[in-house]
């Protein structure tokens, strides 16, 4: 055990009336002492609190920045006894973009291992095998496990990084759900009701009802058309003073315009609709993997077949989120490769 783990570990027993925890609060201890003794960011050390939650042996383990049940599960996996040493990946493979390419012995080892989640509903096929392919290699790339809600599921020399695993690399990817954007939603449903009613007094034209659950950026597009007709209508000012209702309906309107930051060089429908699918697309990448981050693809119909995508909130454009992004059954899809993959950079 190394200086500083010692160091921490004795620290929190000092501080503990019983020198061990026995209720909730003493790990609020254990999250002083870290903050306090070392420069771990707060994901992890909020990471290692959770997995100390009675297990002393678990501090110990993740504050080397290891991950014992990963490799337990790599040894029983691949048949080795438990105290077996793991074996080494033979090539040298960076965290990048696109596609990562394996030597025919490290292909093997990541297709037995890829089916491998320990029974858990929190860990993805592919993750042990990813892990895996970094942790060992020589020099090790340092690679752990960051299991959590709102954490991405590997840390792999310091970057956060999701792992998937879709049949193709070139198809959208479920990246959650949008319910939970409260404020996000707010704004689509006003832009869709907004085009519903205007269209509603057209007898003449047919109207399409749209869902803030089910839209892409063609919908969006559509919708904005008659938003911004709404909002530029010659007598705006008169409706407004002569109908109360309409003082709602052009607030509703500013609301979007504002949150959205749509300027008179975005206050068109296609850079508008782009603006707001811009605006999902960050505010769940935002929780994980972040700008930045990485999301890696183990393709299952061939696990050994790796493409990696890193986020990069400044390279997405207006014609690939209209293309790439769509809402389906309040679920998040988006094309990584045609938004963020290596031809992008």
């Amino acid at each position: 055990m190394n200086e500083q783990i010692q160091s921490i570990l004795t620290e929190w027993s000092y501080r503990l009336p019983k020198g061990y925890p026995t209720e909730i609060k003493d790990y609020d201890v254990l999250r002083d002492i870290l903050r306090e003794m070392s420069d771990l960011p707060e994901n992890d050390q909020e990471h290692i609190v959770q997995r100390a939650m009675g297990v002393e042996e678990s501090v110990k383990d993740t504050l080397t920045e290891s991950s014992p049940d990963y490799d337990a599960a790599i040894r029983q996996r691949l048949g080795l006894e438990p105290d077996a040493e793991i074996p080494q990946v033979q090539g040298q493979y960076n965290l990048g973009r696109g596609p990562l390419p394996l030597n025919s012995y490290d292909a093997e080892i990541v297709k037995k291992l890829w089916p491998e989640t320990m029974n858990s509903a929190i860990i993805g096929k592919g993750e042990i095998a990813i892990y895996w392919l970094y942790q060992y290699q020589n020099p090790s790339i340092e690679t752990f496990d960051n299991r959590g809600d709102d954490l991405p599921d590997l840390k792999i020399d310091g970057e956060n990084v999701e792992i998937k695993s879709y049949d193709s690399h070139n198809e959208r990817i479920s990246l959650g759900r949008f319910q939970k954007f409260k404020e996000t939603r707010k704004l689509v449903s006003i832009i869709f009701g907004i085009h519903t009613l205007a269209k509603t007094f057209n007898p003449d034209d047919s109207t399409k009802v749209y869902s803030d659950l089910a839209f892409t950026g063609a919908d969006l597009t559509d919708a904005f058309q008659t938003f911004i007709a709404v909002d530029l209508l010659p007598a705006k000012l008169q409706l407004i003073e002569s109908f109360p209702i309409f003082q709602s309906l052009f607030s509703q309107i500013d609301l979007v315009k504002q949150q959205l930051r749509l300027q008179e060089d975005t206050y068109e429908p296609t850079a508008a609709a782009a603006e707001l699918l811009k605006t999902i697309l960050r505010e769940k990448l935002e929780i994980k993997p972040g700008d930045n981050g990485y999301i890696i693809n183990t393709r299952s119909k061939d696990p050994a077949d790796i493409y990696t995508y890193q986020i990069d909130f400044q390279a997405i454009d207006n014609e690939s989120v209209l293309n790439n992004v769509v809402i389906n059954g309040g679920v998040i899809q988006v094309n990584y490769k045609n938004i963020f993959g290596a031809e992008k950079g």
